[in-house]
């Protein structure tokens, strides 16, 4: 027997013993009354029975919406009622009922393409870090101890606080050294202002006097003054005030070429004339004067370049 499921529209091949019975779409699941078959003629004479009520159907889940893919199938046709010669007629003489129509599956609608899952948000990668050299404070690095390296460090920096006041301070030094002798023979010694004023003396201790006693000593004690603010600069040596210095240096370096070329000489003097020890310590004192005051504008230099300080470092 064939049938069209009223709620999904789907052709149906049932048994005929299921006939007149309440059904369930295998489809979608909903109930539906199956029609009752034509009786033989000989059951027809006999009173019909009464036929029992159809049994209520049971509650089903909503069917799902049909697939948008599939088309529905055309309705079936309606069964006309047999006319009273076909009832009349034998079983026998009834046409077979037409063949169950294979099950066909309905046609699966595509899936949906796979929609890719939005992977976690990583964190930022952290700039490299390079590698910076250790730095080690000067009070630990006396402390390591390796093998194969230095252990301990000094490290000595120009400071122009320090060099501006030796210039000073070995004309002072040698003020002090010129009341002393330093020219000494057998018979009498001679300090520096002999040297420079008698007849025993020598010209060129005379030039030297001149220019490192009464020209280049009151003018690094000067500058030292006006360097430290115990003095207020004129305002008409602001402009050549950067040059201090170089100033200061050529005053005391000039009279030191002439006082070198002495002290050469003195060593080759014959026995019993020789540089007493006031006159060798003055030749240092004023060798280190010349070369503070060159220090002293190579750091002023640099300081009005904005450059750091020279520093020496010693390992051992």
């Amino acid at each position: 027997m064939d049938l069209v499921c009223p709620s999904c529209q789907r052709r149906l091949t049932i048994d005929d013993q299921h006939a007149g019975k309440v059904v369930k779409c295998p489809m979608c699941g909903s109930m539906l009354q199956a029609p009752a078959l034509l009786k033989p003629p000989a059951a027809l004479a006999a009173p019909p029975a009464s036929p029992l009520p159809p049994a209520p159907p049971a509650a089903a889940a909503p069917p799902p919406p049909p697939p948008p893919s599939a088309p529905a199938a055309p309705p079936a046709p309606a069964v006309a009622p047999a006319s009273p010669a076909a009832a009349s007629a034998p079983m026998s003489s009834l046409p077979p009922p037409p063949a169950e129509p294979a099950t066909v599956p309905a046609a699966a609608s595509p899936a949906p393409p796979p929609v890719a899952e939005p992977l976690p948000a990583l964190p930022p990668a952290a700039p490299p870090v390079l590698d910076a050299p250790e730095i080690i404070p000067e009070p630990a690095q006396a402390s390591i101890a390796r093998k194969g390296e230095y252990q301990r460090s000094l490290r000595l920096h120009l400071r122009p606080d320090v060099i501006e006041w030796i210039a000073p301070g070995c004309a002072v030094a040698i003020l002090l050294l010129s009341l002393f002798a330093w020219y000494y023979r057998e018979d009498y010694a001679l300090n520096l202002w002999e040297l420079a004023f008698t007849a025993r003396g020598y010209s060129i201790y005379t030039f030297y006097t001149v220019v490192f006693m009464f020209l280049a000593f009151p003018i690094a004690v000067v500058a030292l003054c006006l360097e430290k603010r115990w003095i207020p600069v004129p305002d008409g040596l602001q402009p050549y005030w950067r040059w201090r210095s170089l100033v200061v240096g050529g005053l005391i370096g000039l009279p030191f070429i002439f006082f070198l070329g002495d002290y050469i000489d003195f060593q080759f003097l014959p026995f019993g004339t020789q540089a007493t020890i006031a006159m060798k310590l003055a030749f240092r004192l004023h060798a280190a004067a010349v070369v503070a005051c060159g220090l002293q504008f190579w750091l002023e230099q640099r300081d009005a370049a904005n450059l750091p300080l020279p520093r020496l470092t010693i390992r051992w």
